[in-house]
């Protein structure tokens, strides 16, 4: 069978991923609506691709977040540069 059950093997070591858990990003989105992203967890999956799983809040509602995963190149392009 093509499916294979593998559990997530974390990434690389992070200097060469240039993340680390805890990181935060931010954009903004149009009509003053920032995004803030809050690194979690790296790791590959099982096709060898890696996936950062973030935490995302925005400036509409301050007080809800929600946890998402994007493939590693996908975030760098939705957010480029860490906040400071």
């Amino acid at each position: 069978m093509w499916f294979r059950s593998e559990k997530h093997r974390p990434a690389a070591p992070s200097s060469s991923v240039g993340l680390t858990a805890g990181d935060t990003f931010r954009r903004l989105c149009g009509h003053d609506v920032v995004e803030t992203a809050q690194v979690q967890s790296i790791w590959v999956g099982p096709q060898g691709i890696p996936h950062v799983t973030y935490s995302l809040r925005n400036t509409l509602d301050e007080t809800q977040s929600d946890s998402r995963t994007l493939a590693l190149s996908s975030f760098r392009s939705r957010f480029p540069a860490p906040s400071r």
